[in-house]
């Protein structure tokens, strides 16, 4: 059975296009009718050329699929076995993508989400904050703290950590109807501030940057806005903005 390049087309939903790039880069080449020239594929070309989709699914490289077919049966199994677990490998990253992404839909801080990208984003954070921020004395402070720390301890604090802010956040938001000049709206920023000192040295300065990150940092304005209501995170800042002004 021969084939036509539009007999191809039709059946594999390749473009022509394509079938005459892999022709110049040698990967199926058409063979030709000594009388006439004309252009056409027999049924092995057909089949070369299915297996060239697959293993372009799979996720191969016009290169490595041309070096794969150039091999013996038994090499091009052993390489399928690298292939499956390249593939399988890529599944997963997928599958944690897309959880991702439902946790950061559902409110999860994006710093928080367990991505594997150049740099996890919590170390990204952490790099950023030590950039910004390594030469305070509150910095130095929590630095010199989690250093006396193990790893299990500090994993420990920072979970009561953020259990203990996000209470005082969802309170906060319960009382978003009040002036942030309220007593109870105040006494929890207090509460706040106390958390904030078991890990490090607050003085005006830091809390005054932290209200201002609360507001202007997209990552946390945002992610104030999304879990509790827009408008939370000015809130929330102009809250602390008041409890430094009568403190």
């Amino acid at each position: 059975m021969n084939y036509s390049v539009a007999d191809l087309v039709k059946i594999t939903g390749i473009t022509r296009r394509t079938l005459h790039y892999y022709d110049k880069i040698g990967l199926l080449s058409p063979q030709r009718n000594p009388d006439n020239d004309y252009r056409f594929y027999g049924q092995e070309d057909l089949l070369r050329l299915q297996e060239i989709l697959f293993l372009k699914a799979v996720g191969l490289s016009l290169a490595e699929i041309k070096d794969f077919l150039e091999r013996g049966r038994s090499e091009q199994q052993e390489l399928l076995k690298g292939y499956q677990v390249r593939l399988k490998d890529k599944i997963a990253y997928l599958q944690k993508l897309a959880c991702g992404v439902e946790n950061y839909l559902d409110g999860q801080p994006i710093l928080e989400l367990d991505l594997e990208l150049t740099r996890p984003l919590k170390e990204q954070y952490q790099s950023e904050a030590e950039y910004r921020f390594g030469q305070t004395a509150a910095f130095q402070s929590f630095k010199k703290k989690q250093e006396n720390l193990s790893l299990e301890e500090k994993d420990q604090q920072g979970q009561d950590i953020e259990r203990e802010l996000s209470a005082i956040f969802e309170r906060l938001y319960q009382q978003r109807h009040l002036p942030v000049s309220a007593d109870s709206i105040q006494a929890e920023i207090a509460q706040w501030r106390t958390s904030l000192a078991k890990v490090m040295e607050v003085d005006q300065a830091v809390l005054q940057g932290i209200a201002l990150s609360y507001q202007k940092d997209a990552r946390f304005h945002d992610y104030f806005d999304r879990k509790y209501g827009a408008g939370f995170a000015d809130y929330l800042s102009q809250a602390i903005y008041f409890y430094l002004d009568t403190h």
